[in-house]
């Protein structure tokens, strides 16, 4: 009798440390709760939520996990691309890398995150022209507000 109750209380025990609940049978169909999923959002630790198939589960779950591994391998580049801008003094050309990044209709924020405060900034009757280092180096070119009074890439001249 001892041998059976250790047994279920470690089937417990091993079934709450993997967050999953024991198999529940309801009127003949089986079916595995997950306990307080991370991505719910709704639940909290503690409450459930039946899944008929435990392999869309795994399957839902190995896809977010590479959905999040590429997310921080795109924001770790960004962090990297950000810093190098903020190490760079105002007096030299940012690196072709940064160059690559931008793209037509970008914000001036975006492009001041990228590259930081421009050496030189010329107003024209059609937008602005942000110049890095200086005049001698690169130009990018931005449009004048639009409805949101955003000013936005236009084109750029790499140095």
């Amino acid at each position: 009798m001892t041998g059976i109750f250790f047994k279920a209380m470690l089937g417990i025990f091993i079934a709450s440390l993997l967050c999953i609940a024991p198999k529940q049978s309801l009127g003949g169909e089986e079916k595995i709760i997950l306990i307080g999923e991370p991505d719910s959002g709704q639940k909290s630790v503690g409450e459930s939520r039946e899944h008929k198939n435990p392999d869309n589960t795994i399957k839902g779950l190995k896809e977010r996990v590479r959905y999040l591994e590429k997310r921080v391998r795109e924001l770790a580049w960004e962090i990297k691309l950000l810093k190098d801008s903020k190490d760079s003094t105002s007096a030299s050309v940012p690196p072709i890398r940064q160059w690559r990044m931008l793209r037509i209709g970008m914000p001036q924020e975006k492009v001041r995150e990228i590259f930081g405060e421009p050496g030189r900034i010329k107003k024209h009757s059609s937008g602005e022209y942000w110049y890095y280092p200086d005049t001698s180096g690169g130009k990018v070119s931005f449009t004048q507000p639009g409805i949101y009074k955003i000013r936005t890439v236009s084109g750029w001249n790499e140095p």
